[in-house]
């Protein structure tokens, strides 16, 4: 049996990571880490956007899974990477803006809109690989060929939402990887392939009740709160709700979360996620569901989940960098 070292959201910052690998007994091999006997890494994606190193992160992470030492999902931030860099067609199969220098495109020419908003913490990325470069191109190319969710038997790997029609959605039409064809069908907002790949990359979002709204972390005006997808059915807007006390007092009450696919307590082998922020004490989420995303922006410190084939998770098996 293999043991998983499940590794959170990196963001770019290299050296909490090396001090985690390190702490783990994991040893410098190239441009990688070695695993220790009988171990690999997964990572939960999210390599980039924000910190200083994320050329550094992504030789690091690729060079481990090119030794077969480590696997890697898909995070939000690299499926956004992709998309600031694919063009989009229209209607009429041509591309968006076709005929224009590359100044005059519209926003929307691309999948992902061209807009300061969504610039935003990509700039750091984009400055720090010199955006159109080769090796920004063979960037893009890779992330293109990462999994968006992992089965490997004794536990499950996505980066925000494990919801089983989404993955088997995504299974059937993922064997080529992100390929030309399920792009651009899942850059048509409300497809069935938009719709997964929202979901596993982003996680279960529901619409405030009454029209209320919330700023997130990021300062943006939401309507819409992502929820904690693995509470048992019937749990209340209060519990289940990604807002901050503040914002839980005003918005949220003790009347349930309506019922939806993927929400509810989750059975079978362990899933792992990142994509949350998660503060306060390392713990699971719950006996099958353990997020590792403690903000390494923040906190400058990386959290795993050392998974030694248990069934229901434990706080012991925590571990994060000096």
């Amino acid at each position: 049996m293999t043991a998983y070292d499940v590794i959170g959201d990196i963001h770019g910052y290299a050296a909490p990571l090396e001090a985690l690998l390190g702490r783990m007994g994991y040893v410098r091999n190239g441009k990688g880490w070695r695993a220790p006997h009988g171990r690999k890494a997964v990572f939960v994606g999210d390599l980039v956007d924000r910190g200083p190193e994320q050329v550094r992160v992504v030789e690091l992470v690729r060079s481990m899974i090119d030794d077969e030492q480590a696997l890697c999902v898909l995070g939000n931030h690299e499926y956004n990477a992709i998309g600031w860099m694919t063009r989009r067609l229209g209607p009429d199969g041509k591309l968006v803006g076709e005929g224009k220098r590359a100044n005059e495109l519209p926003p929307e020419a691309w999948l992902k809109k061209h807009t300061e908003r969504n610039l935003g913490n990509h700039a750091e990325f984009l400055k720090q690989v010199k955006e159109g470069s080769d090796l920004h191109n063979e960037m893009i190319k890779w992330f293109r060929t990462l999994p968006v969710a992992l089965d490997l038997g004794g536990i499950r790997v996505a980066h925000a939402w494990w919801n089983d029609t989404f993955v088997r959605r995504l299974d059937d039409r993922l064997r080529n990887g992100l390929d030309d064809t399920f792009l651009q069908a899942a850059g048509v907002k409300g497809s069935p392939e938009w719709t997964a790949m929202e979901g596993v990359t982003k996680g279960l979002e529901a619409f405030l009740p009454d029209g209320m709204t919330f700023v997130d972390h990021s300062g943006v005006v939401r309507p819409e709160v992502r929820l904690r997808w693995w509470l048992p059915k019937g749990s209340s807007w209060r519990a289940a709700a990604f807002v901050s006390d503040e914002a839980r007092e005003r918005l949220c009450d003790r009347t349930p979360v309506p019922d939806c696919d993927g929400f509810g307590e989750v059975e079978g082998a362990p899933v792992f996620i990142g994509h949350y922020w998660m503060d306060g004490p390392r713990t699971p989420q719950s006996s099958k569901v353990a997020c590792c995303d403690y903000s390494v922006p923040r906190s400058r410190r990386m959290v795993a989940y050392r998974w030694d084939g248990e069934g229901e998770l434990s706080a012991a098996n925590f571990v994060e960098s000096d």
